[in-house]
């Protein structure tokens, strides 16, 4: 069996090479285990609040969901019926969007499989055969996703409430905790691929992806920590491409401020901005990618692996 470094560079090979999967990549994200690890890295910091902490903070000080703030949105309402009417119109769109994107994310993730692993097995890829096959498993790779996505809620609200515990004991606390976390974005990913190559219901892909993954602990844990570190480092480089790419736009915003050249001011700070969501995408794309083609070969292998002993 091959060993986790060379599925590695195979899954470089797909995620890089195949270039119709990069629409795929882009559209997973909204539903990606991706952020686990930007979240392991910024919401916990000891000298001060992360993230998490930040967000908790902020709504719990808006009062928007004590009773005293409940009580006053019920009054509002009830002053005013046409208000209401546009506030649940708001929520009703806001909620299409959210469901139209999650459905739109869900069945690119099964998409994304199943190509990846015809174009490892060196077959011509399938995108729209993958997209109706991922479409018809929508509802088990939605509840693997609910489960997964519970699950790491649960461990950082776990996080959240060791705080307050002494230094060490929370050091030792948040190391378990961000390995577990990243443990479940990667089993995720095995059981989207249990269900989208095995046709597996979604507590059988769990069962498959667990005994996978236990099975071949160390390439797995090995793949684990490789990804991590490759994130990790394409997050530091992201970051300073930014800073680099919007050099330019700054020496012509200052032009533009010193000329009173307003138009173009305007301009120079819109188009900086479409620079920098076009290198975020990429950067996104390409490491979402890898993941996602690193796991699907990794059960692919271990699944063919584990059949070939049980035959012996």
């Amino acid at each position: 069996m091959e060993s986790y470094p060379k599925i590695f560079r195979q899954a470089w090979r797909v995620s890089w090479g195949k270039r119709a999967l990069w629409p795929l990549a882009l559209v997973v994200v909204w539903m990606n285990t991706l952020a686990e690890v930007g979240l392991v890295q910024w919401s916990f910091n000891p000298g001060e609040p992360g993230l998490l902490v930040n967000l908790w903070r902020g709504i719990a000080a808006t009062g928007l969901f004590s009773l005293r703030g409940l009580t006053a949105i019920g009054a509002r309402f009830r002053e005013s019926p046409t208000a209401t009417a546009q506030v649940l119109l708001m929520i009703i769109l806001l909620l299409a969007v959210l469901a139209a994107a999650t459905w739109l994310s869900v069945v690119a993730q099964g998409a994304y499989v199943h190509n990846a692993a015809y174009a490892d097995a060196g077959r011509s890829l399938q995108i729209a055969a993958g997209w109706r096959h991922s479409r018809r498993n929508f509802w088990r790779l939605l509840s693997l996703n609910i489960l997964a996505k519970c699950a790491i809620a649960a461990l950082f609200g776990a996080l959240l409430l060791s705080l307050r515990l002494p230094w060490p004991v929370f050091a030792v606390l948040f190391l378990a905790g961000a390995v577990l976390v990243l443990w479940c974005a990667a089993l995720l990913k095995l059981a989207v691929a249990a269900v989208i190559l095995e046709d597996r219901r979604t507590f059988d892909a769990i069962g498959r992806a667990l005994g996978l993954f236990t099975r071949y602990g160390k390439d797995a844990f090995g793949m684990l920590g490789t990804l991590t570190v490759v994130t990790f480092l394409s997050t530091a480089v992201l970051l300073v491409v930014v800073m680099l790419a919007l050099i330019p736009f700054f020496l012509l915003l200052g032009i533009s401020r010193i000329l009173t050249f307003t138009a173009g001011e305007r301009f120079y700070f819109y188009l900086s901005w479409l620079t920098v969501a076009a290198i975020v995408a990429f950067v996104v794309t390409i490491v979402n990618g890898l993941h996602w083609s690193a796991w699907t070969l990794s059960f692919a292998r271990w699944a063919t692996h584990h059949k070939s002993e049980r035959v012996r």
